[in-house]
């Protein structure tokens, strides 16, 4: 939910869960979000805890326990433990196969 620019989470009874702090936020994927203060994106839990520090210049939903992120000019796959699983394909190299 958004209020005044900043977004947060509420349950199904509309309380607030996670407060209202976020520049930018994804849904919760995998008990994961990817929230966004200011340019930097990191992952939080349902109770607002961060489970990915906030040192990625974009971050995307967790699928099957991995989440792309984008740091500088890199971009590569983490787990959620933020451990580095792979660089992300050129778009070239998929185009060639």
């Amino acid at each position: 939910v958004s209020l005044n620019g900043k977004w947060g989470f509420i349950d199904k009874t509309n309380l607030v869960v996670v407060d209202l702090v976020y520049d930018q936020a994804n849904d919760f994927q995998e008990g994961m979000a990817s929230v966004c203060i200011g340019a930097k994106w990191g992952c939080i839990n349902s109770s607002g805890a961060a489970l990915i520090p906030f040192v990625y210049d974009r971050s995307f939903l967790f699928i099957n326990g991995e989440a792309k992120v984008v740091q500088g000019e890199k971009r590569f796959f983490i787990d959620k433990q933020n451990q580095f699983l792979r660089e992300e394909e050129k778009r070239e190299e998929l185009e060639s196969h």
